[in-house]
């Protein structure tokens, strides 16, 4: 059986968009159910599911005979469907999670409890805090909480910690402690269930994690580093780097929020691609296939993401670059648009909050960058046969001239 002809090196190719309104629309439900209650995105997603079925039954002559034009693109309207079903369902099932009876009424009341956490992100200073010592925000998970007459509630949930103690700077993530404070009700259209006032200095129950003890040595390394600069140019070049603006002053910071600059300050795709790029420039230095270098590429994706901590910005530039290595590796010649839509819904399924965090509202740039990149894998030749790989030198790469030459890692020059 001869096998099916592959397209030209460099030759222009149309992206594969068809599944691109089923990842929309999975986006733009969940951002609309984070701000409804969990019975109403239940109910969306089970209206869009309703809908769905009867536009496929349709397009199936199930129900009726359908118009040549609405067989054309009635199944783009059904993907549509399906994303919001996607979305509404993996968020009103977290909703549901977040509003639980018994800690919302705790909430209401602005009950004084004894909260067993673990924090989640690094203990930033509260923006606007003047007078008094500083107000820090930390962002936790919630083990469980007793009330004060004793009354025990296990509750897997998210919550802000407001904290004016000294003792909450230096935290880690995964660090687990015990806190005293008041609960209070969270501002809305997040996954945040109540916000915790404590009073005195966290109890600490054991070290954090390993990995978290190292990217903090690294972190704390990159601050000392920097003492000797000058206050802004000291505090600025962790949060460029690292994302750390721990020691940002404000008026920088108000600088950057003037001049709509504050994603230099959030790490993402750029700082993925160059830490990625780098190793995988030393990875073909090496003479490494690609499956090795691919697996040395995500060692150190997962130890970037470890070390800047996973925000959601970090968390979708690594899912992209993920996707890359994976090309990479299996040496595909097509794009990744036609995959990358396709997991997008169970992106929304275990990230959950990105829609609604300000700097992930356009999801439309990830795959795009897909789209547009160089190809990873190229063709690996022997004996004059083009096959999917890693590129090498031989009498069949493509002419020096071409785009495929160009970026190829194996091309001469590079």
């Amino acid at each position: 059986m001869s096998r099916p002809a592959e397209p030209a090196v460099g030759a222009a190719t149309v992206p594969d968009l068809r599944l691109a309104g089923l990842a929309v629309a999975a986006w733009l439900a969940a951002l609309t159910s984070l701000h409804l209650a969990a019975h109403t995105a239940a109910a969306l997603a089970a209206g869009a599911a309703g809908l769905a079925a009867l536009g496929s039954a349709h397009l199936l002559a199930v129900l009726g005979r359908p118009a040549p034009t609405v067989r054309r693109y009635g199944w783009i309207a059904v993907a549509v469907l399906l994303g919001v079903v996607c979305g509404a369902t993996a968020t009103a099932a977290r909703l549901a999670v977040r509003d639980a009876p018994a800690v919302r009424a705790l909430v209401d009341d602005r009950a004084a409890v004894d909260a067993e956490l673990v924090v989640r992100d690094d203990p930033r200073p509260a923006r606007g805090s003047t007078g008094g010592p500083a107000t820090l925000l930390v962002r936790a998970e919630l083990v469980a909480l007793t009330t004060v007459d004793g009354r025990r509630v296990a509750a897997p949930l998210r919550v802000l910690v407001l904290a004016t103690d000294p003792a909450w700077r230096g935290l880690l993530p995964g660090q687990r402690l015990t806190a005293e404070g008041r609960l209070g009700a969270p501002r809305g259209g997040d996954l945040t269930a109540a916000v915790l006032a404590a009073r005195t200095a966290p109890v600490l129950h054991g070290p954090p994690p390993w990995s978290q003890r190292g990217a903090g040595t690294l972190r704390a390394g990159l601050q000392r580093a920097c003492e000797p600069l000058p206050d802004e140019q000291g505090g600025l070049l962790p949060g460029l780097v690292v994302g750390d603006t721990s020691r940002l002053p404000p008026t920088v910071e108000e600088d950057f929020r003037a001049t709509g600059m504050t994603h230099l300050n959030a790490v993402s795709g750029s700082n993925v691609a160059i830490v990625v790029g780098a190793v995988l420039l030393l990875a073909r230095w090496g003479r490494a296939g690609p499956w090795l270098a691919a697996g040395l590429c995500a060692v150190a994706l997962v130890g970037f993401v470890i070390l800047v901590r996973p925000s959601p910005s970090v968390v979708r530039a690594a899912t992209m670059g993920a996707i890359g290595l994976a090309a990479l590796a299996a040496g595909r010649p097509r794009p990744p648009c036609r995959r990358s839509p396709r997991r997008w819904p169970s992106w929304c399924w275990s990230t959950r909050t990105w829609p609604g965090i300000p700097g992930s509202r356009c999801p439309c740039w990830p795959p795009a960058a897909c789209c547009c990149s160089p190809r990873p894998g190229g063709t690996r030749c022997a004996g004059g046969a083009c096959r999917p790989g890693w590129p090498r030198r031989s009498p069949c790469r493509p002419p020096r001239s071409s785009p495929a030459a160009r970026w190829s890692p194996g091309s001469p020059g590079r």
